[in-house]
């Protein structure tokens, strides 16, 4: 359990919009232990219901954005969207006044160019930059971007990459990931999987339900935010070939549905195959299977790495496997065979959330981390980070597009200048296995 340390402030946090349920759940750990906060979202987002009371301003700023969508032209929205800056800039002194620390998504801005973490640095406000994963990583290794021409990839990495060290500049802590450190040059970083992905759910969910196995017919659950990323297809092609083998089981896909249906089938399924090519140990979707009871097969090429990294703490228990169709069927015949293995897996993920990730535990570290009070020996200095593997990109498809995106833009355009070693350790990569 943590300990709390320091005294309470009054923190906001700031995003575009939610993100898995991220701030939601943080604003309901800092209502538990007493800290006034609030959150800012500039957009609304189709599963995901804030729970605090939103100013008036912040409302209309959402409601501009929903009529800036549905026009066409240009000139009109760039009306709305100047509209909406303007309103940004006469309600900042309100936040300003408000509160005494910051927290930032690290793909948001509130004002252009950040602009306001400077005021509030020079103001001597406490700025914590919040990465969660996407917003950080470099294009050229997200598999968001693998469909797009050469040209879209260089204008976003080099607009993330400035983007960024305006944001590192102006913080006074950053909560970031082993495996998207890349534009960060030198600031040392507490690990996003120290701090937890904070979760909270009403009384009635907290108990964890198992499917009776010796009566019902196992349920095995993926519910992918972006199919083509989260290696669906493959994880199609391994549940198929498995029933046509003889095994006996219910698979499920959830795509595009509420938040609410996505708990209640965590809460009766058997467990979870989330992604084939993750960066993190144990994701949202993961964490809310665990918070049930239920285990989560999860992929990646450098998962173990990532544990690694986080020396001294214990690693979120997930099944891990290598991002390919036989470890998968393996992954899979095993918790359906073996119960006490699913059991047990399930147990220690359920007691891991509980005890580490509750949203009360989670809000009490970004209180000890504004306080000064978490161990040096947790923090991270991003030159010791050498991940060039990526996420929802399988390897080869990685390594074709770094090679025809080097050979157009050149080396200086991966904008790791800074970071030699990372560079080079990627270059090899992808000239090796041409």
């Amino acid at each position: 359990m943590t300990k709390f340390c320091g005294k309470p402030s009054r923190y906001i946090s700031f995003s575009y919009r939610e993100v898995a349920g991220y701030f939601s759940s943080l604003h309901h750990g800092f209502d538990e232990i007493g800290i006034q906060n609030h959150i800012f979202f500039e957009r609304n987002h189709h599963f995901y219901n804030y729970c605090n009371n939103s100013y008036s301003w912040e409302n209309l700023i959402r409601k501009l954005h929903n009529l800036a969508e549905n026009y066409r032209l240009i000139p009109l929205k760039a009306f709305f969207y100047s509209l909406i800056t303007i309103i940004k800039v006469i309600f900042f002194s309100i936040y300003f006044v408000r509160f005494e620390v910051f927290i930032y998504a690290a793909n948001y801005n509130y004002l252009p160019f950040s602009i306001d973490q400077f005021i509030l640095r020079l103001f001597r406000k406490k700025v914590v930059i919040l990465t969660l994963g996407s917003d950080a990583r470099p294009p050229y290794l997200n598999g968001g971007f693998k469909r797009f021409a050469l040209q879209k990839i260089y204008k976003q990495t080099k607009k993330k990459y400035n983007h960024l060290q305006r944001k590192y500049s102006n913080a006074d802590f950053i909560i970031d990931h082993y495996s998207v450190t890349h534009f960060n040059h030198k600031q040392k970083y507490i690990p996003f999987l120290y701090m937890g992905f904070p979760f909270t759910l009403k009384k009635d969910y907290r108990l964890p339900s198992d499917v009776p196995a010796n009566n019902l017919t196992p349920l095995v659950l993926h519910a992918p935010s972006n199919p083509e990323i989260k290696g669906t297809s493959i994880i199609r092609e391994a549940v198929k070939e498995l029933k046509e083998s003889g095994y006996k089981f219910d698979y499920q896909e959830l795509i595009n549905v509420p938040h609410e249906e996505v708990l209640n089938k965590l809460k009766i399924c058997s467990f979870v195959i989330n992604e084939l090519y993750s960066d993190t140990l144990m994701a949202g979707l993961d964490t809310e299977a665990a918070w049930f009871g239920k285990p989560s097969i999860i992929g990646g090429y450098n998962l173990d790495g990532i544990e690694v990294s986080i020396k001294d703490y214990p690693a979120p228990p997930t099944y891990r496997i290598k991002p390919n169709k036989d470890e998968l069927k393996k992954a899979i015949i095993d918790l359906l065979q073996n119960e006490n293995v699913r059991k047990d897996l399930g147990q220690k993920a359920y007691d891991y959330v509980h005890n580490y990730w509750d949203a009360k535990e989670v809000a009490m570290r970004y209180v000890n981390l504004v306080n000064n009070e978490i161990p040096k020996k947790y923090f991270r200095n991003p030159k010791d980070d050498y991940d060039i593997t990526g996420c929802g990109i399988p390897l080869n498809v990685r390594r074709k597009l770094i090679s025809e995106y080097v050979s157009q833009y050149g080396a200086k355009a991966l904008f790791l200048e800074h970071k030699s070693k990372l560079k080079e350790k990627l270059l090899k990569d992808c000239v090796e296995n041409e």
